[in-house]
């Protein structure tokens, strides 16, 4: 409901059931965020809902994404490859860089050295990124046996969602103390001791916030295509989109038939 009041910018009843969810006592920020995107850290304490996939080797009962996702020269597709506009988008020393984004020569947590050659941009995605020992065709599995949870929705998203709305409803103050709190725990992530690095805020901005939104969800969350189309970034943002065509999906032709005329297909299609 939360995004659905955000995408109708019904921005009080969003800001309203935003502070519900973060005051809920139900789910506080898990501490590193270097570890949300692992198999150790799915349902943490900031996670509001996951879809979850059974690790049942050979049985074809997991994720298709790890595969889909993970390097072409190990094991995977390669699909989903990191742009170096997202690259350059982190601020300098952000350690959520570095959970997101695999570059050339990458000592990853399994020992292997990252060789990204082969991907289209330089650079693989980190948070669907397999080690050795949970990669199902190492483990007696196949394509289907992907181990790794696929995060929904999360509270960091939730806080992000809250102050933009908040800022829309003129209450700045406390659109800043959320986003600096996000910036606050991804600061003290990963080992990191520079406690210069993602300073607060002083008085936050949408354009802050949308930064943040974006280097905190980057290649995990599946939401950047939705979030430009929201916030009327996608035509100025993505090669060949074009404003009041590609902001809605072709209705299947099959549906279309099924209905006897009663749904027409979306305009540009």
């Amino acid at each position: 409901m939360l995004y659905a009041y955000i995408w109708q910018q019904k921005w009080a009843d969003a800001q309203r059931l935003g502070d519900e969810i973060i005051h809920s006592g139900q789910y506080t920020l898990a501490p590193d965020y270097t570890k949300i995107f692992t198999t150790a850290g799915e349902f943490n304490t900031g996670s509001i809902f996951e879809i979850n996939m059974a690790n049942v080797p050979g049985k074809n009962v997991g994720s298709n994404i790890n595969l889909w996702q993970n390097p072409r020269n190990t094991w995977g597709y390669g699909f989903v490859c990191p742009t170096q506009n997202l690259v350059n988008s982190f601020e300098a020393g952000d350690p959520r860089l570095k959970a997101t984004v695999i570059a050339n020569g990458d000592v990853l947590s399994d020992g292997t050295v990252a060789n990204t050659t082969s991907s289209q941009t330089g650079y693989y995605n980190r948070k669907y990124w397999l080690p050795q020992q949970e990669v199902p065709y190492n483990n007696g599995g196949g394509a289907g046996d992907g181990p790794t949870n696929e995060r929904i929705y999360r509270l960091a998203v939730v806080m992000l969602w809250t102050a933009e709305a908040a800022v829309h409803n003129s209450d700045i103050g406390h659109a800043t103390d959320l986003v600096n709190q996000v910036r606050e725990r991804a600061r003290k992530s990963g080992g990191n001791t520079d406690m210069s690095i993602l300073p607060p805020y002083s008085t936050v901005t949408l354009e802050h916030i949308y930064h943040e939104q974006r280097v905190e969800t980057a290649l995990g969350d599946h939401l950047r295509f939705f979030e430009l189309v929201r916030t009327g970034k996608a035509a100025g943002t993505l090669p060949g989109y074009k404003e009041g065509v590609h902001n809605h999906l072709p209705i299947p032709l099959r549906e279309i038939q099924l209905s006897n005329g009663l749904l027409r297909q979306n305009p540009g299609y």
